[in-house]
């Protein structure tokens, strides 16, 4: 990746947007999406579009997402304490001892989640971690009055920003999961900047794929895209404890990850495999033989159908705050698709023959 979308991949994962709060972070995709020099909006639900090349044919979707996981007040109790829900998927284990941002109508506010010492926990409590319901955020106030001058319930919560380089292009993070695939989806529209393109490609960065793919759905809908590819995270199994019989072998610096199966399309994952090997990028294989649990699920059954490939960017640590990926596989997946672009004509429609 060149330093531009390195920058901006370390300040998207930076913004805080869980799933329903996302409209920093996508203001953020825009900006960048129009420096690249693509034509931009926002629809009414919150989603970002960048369209290069608008009267080509056929119409391409690649489809990443900006929100993540996250929290949001439940109550205030009397001693000023914040009580909390989650929003999306969640390990309770990690989440005690965490420091996070209230995003609060006056501005953010820094707390964090209270975690009992284990000086004072009573023998074998600790083996149980506290369910989300069960725990606190302590914001340093003194009662639920003073409190509520700046929280109110409905306040969405993130864990606040990390972010760590590693040894060579690795990089740990909060918030990889999912904002990687907006990023590889905006690579491919400057990779695609000079080309000789005959598509018409737009760059989406959706919300609510976490709760609801409610943003894909209406996505879908309004494009009515030919193809799309949809770039979400897969399950690195490269470390220790991780490789096991119940996933195919993903490693981090390898490429992108091809998924067959489920809502992909076998003739656009053909496409793509056609691509990689004949423009030497590297990808390994994944399958989904149930649901991708992406947005390429959603893509799929509105519209018009589309044919839908998901292509993961291999991921440690999984709805952690110390997510990890190598930057060179988002850059492969933003030169897989714009290859992929590259190799269309108005002649391709993925229709299965008879």
């Amino acid at each position: 990746m060149n330093q531009k979308m390195k920058r901006f991949l370390q300040e998207f994962v930076e913004t805080g947007s869980p799933s329903g709060h996302e409209l920093e972070a996508q203001r953020l995709w825009c900006e960048t999406a129009r420096s690249l020099g693509a034509e931009v909006e926002l629809d009414r639900q919150g989603n970002a579009f960048a369209r290069i090349n608008p009267k080509g044919k056929p119409n391409v979707l690649l489809m990443g997402h900006g929100d993540i996981i996250g929290f949001m007040v439940r109550k205030i109790d009397d001693k000023g304490f914040i009580l909390f829900s989650g929003v999306g998927g969640h390990d309770p284990s990690i989440v005690p001892g965490r420091e996070v941002v209230l995003h609060c109508a006056k501005g953010p506010v820094r707390g964090i989640v209270g975690a009992k010492p284990i000086h004072q926990q009573d023998r074998g409590e600790g083996a149980k971690p506290p369910k989300l319901h069960e725990m606190h955020i302590d914001i340093g106030a003194t009662k639920a009055s003073e409190a509520k001058k700046v929280v109110n319930v409905g306040d969405y919560i993130s864990i606040s920003p990390l972010w760590v380089p590693l040894m060579g292009d690795r990089v740990a993070a909060r918030a990889f999961d999912y904002k990687v695939g907006g990023v590889a989806a905006l690579e491919a529209l400057r990779l695609l900047k000079n080309a000789d393109l005959k598509a018409c490609v737009t760059a989406v960065s959706t919300v609510q794929e976490e709760n609801t793919q409610g943003g894909a759905a209406s996505t879908a809908m309004t494009l009515k895209p030919d193809v799309a590819l949809v770039v979400d995270v897969g399950l690195a199994t490269d470390y220790p404890g991780g490789s096991d019989n119940k996933l195919p072998d993903s490693e981090l610096g390898k490429g992108p990850v091809i998924s067959i199966g489920s809502a992909n399309h076998a003739l656009v994952v053909k496409r793509l495999e056609a691509v990689a090997r004949k423009k030497k990028i590297k990808y390994q294989r994944g399958i989904s033989p149930n649901r991708t649990g992406t947005d390429g699920d959603t893509v799929q059954q509105f519209g018009w159908g589309a044919p839908v490939a998901v292509i993961d960017i291999p991921l440690r640590y999984m709805h952690t705050p110390v997510e990890t990926v190598s930057t060179g596989d988002i850059w492969l997946a933003g030169k897989l698709m714009a290859e992929f672009c590259i190799s269309l004509t108005a002649r391709d429609d993925f229709r299965y023959k008879l």
